[in-house]
């Protein structure tokens, strides 16, 4: 199984510029490359908030958008656009500032113990400063926080189960059904992200730790993120 995380997998279709079409290169960052995220039996579904087209280890454009801020006072449409989840604005990730963004955005809900939004947070950096940089939706970020909840409480209620620890399970499963119900989980679900989530929170609320979709979400999207 591939890792469900917004910044994994990059699908890209490189271009040869020249000096003098930069600027060409520039406007095109917005539709170049798209984000591909996979979803468990659901085969391969578009992540409209996921990051898009850089052309990376073309000479001078990367710089560029480097030194671009991270606001490009671009914002989604997804009236005009399918790749656009929401009307979030579009963010350069290749700008140091970019994780100045991550870091404002970090959410103030609770997490297990253990856990930490830093580990999100130095994940998301991490990724762009490793060359998957490009741009995003501002929404691209709070996703990758939610996705990092949701496995940190699904790690949680396995911890739990495992030491009969029932009042620490529940409490997993509440955390686990606020996430799968936010307005968020509906933004950027493609196709059955919600559903699934549902199921998990659901099992684990109600004890029913063998089934499958828990072991199966954590094996495919959670291990090393907490």
């Amino acid at each position: 199984m591939t890792e469900l995380d917004p910044f994994a997998v990059l699908t890209e279709e490189r271009r040869d510029y020249s000096g003098d079409q930069l600027s060409v290169a520039q406007q095109q960052l917005a539709r170049d490359i798209v984000a591909v995220t996979p979803l468990r039996r659901g085969g391969r579904r578009r992540l409209a908030i996921g990051l898009t087209a850089l052309a990376l280890g073309v000479p001078g454009v990367a710089a560029a958008a480097e030194l671009a801020g991270v606001h490009t006072g671009l914002f989604g449409n997804p009236e005009a656009s399918t790749e656009d989840v929401d009307t979030s604005e579009w963010l350069n990730t290749c700008s140091p500032e970019f994780a100045e963004v991550v870091r404002e955005r970090e959410p103030s809900d609770p997490l297990p113990a253990g856990a930490s939004w830093s580990v999100s947070a130095r994940r998301q950096v991490q990724g762009t400063q490793n060359g998957d940089c490009g741009q995003m939706q501002l929404t691209g970020v709070d996703a990758a926080y939610a996705f990092y909840a949701k496995c940190a409480w699904t790690s949680e209620a396995r911890a739990a189960a495992r030491a009969d620890a029932d009042a620490r399970r529940e409490r997993a499963g509440r955390e686990l059904q606020r996430l799968a119900d936010s307005k968020l989980n509906h933004t950027i679900d493609g196709g059955g992200l919600v559903a699934l989530d549902r199921r998990v929170a659901r099992a684990v609320r109600e004890g029913r730790m063998d089934e499958p979709a828990i072991d199966d979400y954590y094996g495919s999207n959670c291990k090393g993120l907490r």
